[in-house]
């Protein structure tokens, strides 16, 4: 009886050993599932980014197409144009019309044979016609065709045979388009554009000049974007009406045509094309609202892949096949481990010593825990920094819009939800100008307790330096600026009581649009700076500071204000100057400005003073400038010898410019355009490219463009990007597109040259 009893416990250990043993096996067999997951996913994400990839190089073929149909309609119309102002046709027009057929004839055919033929020099163009009121003929570069039965027959494919007929379709026509579409009875389409001829001397005479445009080489222009493979391109009207449409089912045949047949939509359903398996590019042109749409089977852009799909199938097998193994060996390897823990647990049971040797392998294990405890927080470090750097480029207004400001959102892992932001920014004094001797670890540490203290609402900290930190504050409801006045108040007296150290705290208004916090934080760094200057200790909000108080300007003179002020005085004009100086008595000598603002400025204006003064000269003026800027202390005295430095450069100036240069400006501006675009562009390079001296090219350049190389190539650089700007390019790619190697320098040139950022710039363009 006692040995079956034995062996059943016996029996019950090892089946228990044997369920812990096989629990071991499943989690290290759940532990593969993440990364098998992981991987599948990698699969998923990479082959959606290699048809996304495929797309972009089609989407890029359908804008080039969609391009180049607006260059050559505006081509066309540049013809027409010209066509109508040519001198012979206007002088025939204001003089009395030949009663004679003969003679008439002869007048216009001297008119026409004048032109060359734009249908040899422009492939886009089949004819150009001019329509005259009242005439017995019909233009056709270079021809003169009657106005009857056997001349009609000799227009070819233009729909009119009068100028009545044409004006009677012209006026049935909405005036905005700017190329006519016009079908026959027979399905037949011709492109016509229209450009009347105005002359205000005589308003009686009409004259109308037509482009026709050549309709086979239209269409044409939509077989690249196939190249060969399956799927639908069509040229569309405003209605999504089809102009003309390509189209391949794979086997080589192309279908073309060109009759407002039905919208495209219908036309997909009728040909069996299943919308959600297609790829779908377009691009909008510049005339009538019309588009060039594009749609490309799935399975065509995968095929594009080609064996990079089997490879990355095969490695994601290897991947899970190989983590298996491990995950086998590594069970293997421990499941002694459970053995180990049931002969010790017998061992405290039975009241035996447990040897050193028993707990080996449980001092590992302890390790094993130490280096996953490491690692977890490696990963929340990582994610806290990430966090950090969003906060960062959302408050310095890095994002263009929402859908990138959301994309950040997501890869930094930071909840952005809908609700009322509120944007704090604290300024700290020094601790040590208060005898308080506080490590940095310290004195973060105290504020992370006071904040997790006093701010009850949805929190997040960004520290811009060691005595500067903001704090984006976000509430599902509009918090009454009063309590968040209250709650940062109380935080601020505690803080102080902690460390005798004060605080200057400017608070923003709510705003619910995320993009919008970048203002915010402007708006709120400017009343922290207002309320340190102005020894305020507890928290501003906007409505509390004095009505000349304006937040879009600054305490003290900027950098950019200084460089401003050394240029005009430099290599400006006396007017500029003025205008400058008139800015800088209404922003920086404001009544209502401290002492100490009025001190800081006058000796901001003495160092631009003798930055601009000649140092190499020694002209007894230059002499007695210098020996008076550094007596001058009050703001009129220093403002007259702005004016006279000013004009003493100018007099340098003009002395210099007597100096022969030899230098091709067109040649070089011309250089300089082309390569805007190249960051490694300076001086060296355009010394190597025009083979002279660095040295002397420096001062041949300033002599012959009134300017040092640097502050020319910025300024084009500047031009060029604001009419990529207008155009809607975006901020980072304009960057790229000017030579500017990071967004964040360009953004910093651009609002030191224009005076705004160039996101806002581009948002007044679209406005």
């Amino acid at each position: 009886m006692k040995k079956w009893k034995n062996h059943n416990k016996q029996q019950f250990s090892e089946n228990k050993k044997r369920k812990i043993s096989r629990n071991f096996l499943g989690s290290y067999l759940l532990i593969l599932l993440a990364p098998a997951v992981a991987v599948i996913a990698i699969y998923c994400t990479a082959k959606n980014a290699m048809v996304e990839t495929q797309k972009e190089r089609i989407q890029s073929v359908v804008t080039e197409v969609g391009n180049s149909f607006d260059r050559e309609v505006k081509e066309a119309q540049n013809v027409g144009y010209y066509v109508g102002k040519e001198k012979r046709l206007s002088d025939y027009l204001m003089k009395a019309r030949p009663q004679n057929k003969e003679q008439e004839f002869y007048s216009l055919y001297t008119i026409s044979t004048a032109y060359p033929n734009y249908a040899l020099t422009n492939e886009v163009i089949e004819d150009v016609f001019i329509l005259i009121s009242d005439s017995r003929y019909i233009l056709k570069i270079p021809q003169v065709i009657p106005e009857d039965a056997r001349g009609v027959a000799t227009l070819g494919d233009f729909p009119f045979g009068s100028y009545d007929e044409f004006m009677a379709y012209y006026h049935e026509q909405d005036p905005a388009q700017s190329v006519f579409c016009h079908e026959d009875e027979d399905g037949k389409i011709s492109l016509l554009i229209p450009g009347r001829a105005s002359y205000p001397s005589n308003p009686f005479v009409d004259c109308i000049v037509v482009v026709q445009l050549n309709w086979n080489r239209i269409t044409k222009m939509l077989h690249p974007i196939l190249a060969g493979e399956a799927g639908v391109v069509a040229l569309v009207n405003a209605n999504g009406e089809i102009l003309a449409c390509a189209e391949d089912f794979g086997n080589g045949s192309s279908i073309l045509y060109g009759k407002e047949a039905g919208s495209l939509e219908e036309h997909l359903k009728e040909n069996g094309w299943k919308k959600n398996s297609l790829v779908t590019c377009s691009t909008s042109l510049s005339y009538n609202g019309w588009r060039i749409v594009s749609y490309v089977p799935k399975s065509v852009l995968t095929s594009k892949i080609g064996t990079t799909r089997y490879v990355t199938i095969s490695l994601c097998f290897v991947s899970v096949f190989i983590g298996m193994i491990v995950c086998l060996a590594y069970w293997h390897q421990r499941k002694g481990m459970v053995q180990e823990f049931f002969d010790l647990k017998d061992r405290l049971l039975q009241g035996k010593t447990i040897q050193k040797e028993h707990l080996q392998f449980w001092s590992s294990f302890d390790s094993f825990l130490t280096e996953v405890d490491q690692l977890q927080n490696t990963v929340e470090q990582q994610e806290s920094i990430l966090r950090e750097d969003f906060l960062g480029k959302m408050l310095y207004g890095s994002y263009d819009s929402e859908k990138q400001l959301e994309a950040g959102a997501e890869k930094a892992g930071f909840p952005l939800k809908m609700g009322f932001y509120y944007v704090v920014d604290m300024e700290f004094e020094d601790p040590l100008r208060s005898g308080s001797n506080v490590s940095r670890e310290e004195f973060s540490a105290i504020l992370d307790r006071l904040l997790e203290q006093y701010i009850v609402w949805k929190c997040w900290r960004y520290s811009v330096s060691e005595l500067s930190m903001v704090l984006l504050i976000q509430s599902d409801e509009e918090l009454p600026a009063e309590e968040l006045k209250k709650a940062l108040e109380e935080m601020n007296y505690e803080f102080y009581s902690c460390l005798k150290v004060q605080s200057y705290t400017g608070i923003s208004t709510a705003v619910q649009e995320p993009l919008e916090i970048a203002r915010q934080y402007e708006i709120a760094s400017r009343i922290s700076e207002f309320a340190r200057y102005r020894g305020i200790r507890v928290p501003v909000l906007p409505d509390e500071l004095p009505k000349e108080q304006m937040l879009d300007q600054p305490l003290f003179v900027t950098i950019d204000m200084e460089l401003k002020l050394v240029k005009q005085i430099q290599s400006g004009s006396a007017e500029q100057l003025e205008e400058l100086i008139d800015q800088i008595k209404k922003i920086y000598f404001r009544p209502g400005n401290s002492q100490y603002t009025y001190r800081h400025t006058i000796e901001i204006l003495r160092s631009c003073l003798f930055r601009s003064i000649p140092a190499d000269s020694e002209d007894p003026e230059v002499r007695r400038l210098r020996e008076a800027a550094q007596k001058v202390y009050l703001e009129e005295p220093l403002f007259a010898l702005l004016r006279e430095t000013r004009a003493l450069c100018a007099r340098m100036q003009e002395k210099k410019e007597e100096a022969v240069v030899d230098l091709d400006r067109e040649k070089i501006s011309g250089y300089i355009e082309e390569n805007l675009g190249d960051a490694s562009l300076n001086l060296s390079v355009l010394s190597e490219w025009l083979a002279e001296p660095e040295r002397k090219l420096y001062n041949d350049f300033k002599l012959c463009f009134g300017m040092s190389f640097s502050s020319y190539l910025e300024q084009r650089r500047m031009a060029r990007a604001c009419e990529l700007l207008k155009d809607g390019v975006a901020v980072k790619e304009t960057a790229e597109k000017v030579g500017y190697g990071s967004d964040y320098s360009f953004r910093r040139a651009f609002k030191r040259v224009v005076g705004i950022p160039p996101s806002d710039f581009r948002k007044m363009q679209t406005v």
